[in-house]
C-alpha cells in the first residue's frame, strides 16, 4: 500500500452533494472501486460487479411525486440500491422518506408475468450528518419489515440502513484503526477527511482501505477546482 504524505492531506469536504457523488458515481475505475467497496461495508457482504444507473425513477401515473436519487445503483443479480447523503434534517420524518424510496425500488424492478421468487433485494442507504433516532446511540441501523412480537423478518427484500455520523465515537486513535470495522472507517472518513486536526486519523483510516483511499484521490484531485465536477 502507498505510503501518503504527511506534508499536505487537505480533502474536499465529502459529505458536500457534488463531492459525494464525485466519490462513487464518475466512469473511471478509482469511482468503481470506492462504489464497490462502500456498499460491501454497507450491507455487509462482497459487492463484485455494480452499475450505476439513471437518478431518477420513472413515475407510475401523472401526479406521482418524483424520485431523484443522489446515486442509483444495480448489482449484477439484480439487486438494487439507493444511496443519499443528507447533511442536515430538514424538519420532516426523513424515516417516511427513506421507506418511499425503498418502496419504489422495489416496485421498479416487477414486471407483468413476473414470478415472486425473482423480487431481487433492494437497499435504501442513508449517510446522515445529522441523529435520526436520538433515543439510541448506535451509529448504523439496518431495518427491515418484521414482526412486532418477536422480530420475526419477512423475505428480507426491503432493507432501509442509516449511518449517523453525529453518534460515531468521538476519538479513535490511528492505532486502533485496524481494528475498525469497514463500514465504521467509511463514516469516520466521511464525517472527518475535511477536518484539519484529523489528519493523523485519515491518513490511517486511507491507508487501510483501498476503496476509501480511491474515494480520498478523487477528492484531493478536485482540490484546485473547489468543487468536484460529477459525470452523469
Amino acid at each position: 500500500m502507498p505510503n501518503i504524505s504527511k506534508k499536505s492531506f487537505h480533502i474536499l469536504n465529502p459529505r458536500l452533494d457534488p463531492n459525494f457523488k464525485a466519490i462513487f458515481t464518475q466512469n473511471t475505475q478509482a469511482s468503481k472501486i470506492a462504489l464497490k467497496s462502500f456498499l460491501s461495508a454497507a450491507i455487509g457482504r462482497d459487492v463484485k460487479e455494480v452499475t450505476v444507473v439513471q437518478n431518477e425513477d420513472a413515475s407510475f401515473y401523472k401526479f406521482q411525486r418524483a424520485v431523484d436519487y443522489d446515486i442509483n445503483c444495480e448489482f449484477s443479480d439484480g439487486t438494487k440500491a439507493q444511496v443519499e447523503m443528507q447533511g442536515f434534517d430538514q424538519q420532516y420524518d426523513y424515516g417516511k422518506r427513506a421507506e418511499y424510496y425503498a418502496a419504489r425500488l422495489v416496485s421498479s424492478v416487477m414486471e407483468v408475468g413476473d414470478d415472486w421468487n425473482s423480487v431481487a433485494q433492494a437497499y435504501q442507504i442513508s449517510v446522515l450528518d445529522f441523529v435520526f433516532d436520538r433515543g439510541n446511540t448506535n451509529p448504523i441501523h439496518h431495518y427491515q419489515m418484521a414482526d412486532l412480537g418477536d422480530g420475526a423478518r419477512l423475505s428480507g427484500r426491503l432493507n432501509v440502513i442509516f449511518m449517523e455520523l453525529p453518534k460515531l465515537p468521538k476519538v479513535v486513535s490511528s492505532d486502533d484503526v485496524k481494528n475498525l470495522p469497514s463500514l465504521l472507517k467509511w463514516c469516520k472518513f466521511l464525517k472527518e477527511a475535511d477536518n484539519p486536526g484529523s489528519q493523523d486519523l485519515i491518513r490511517a483510516i486511507v491507508e487501510s482501505e483501498d476503496g476509501i483511499m480511491k474515494a480520498s484521490d478523487t477528492l484531493k484531485n478536485g482540490e484546485d477546482r473547489q468543487n468536484v465536477i460529477y459525470g452523469d
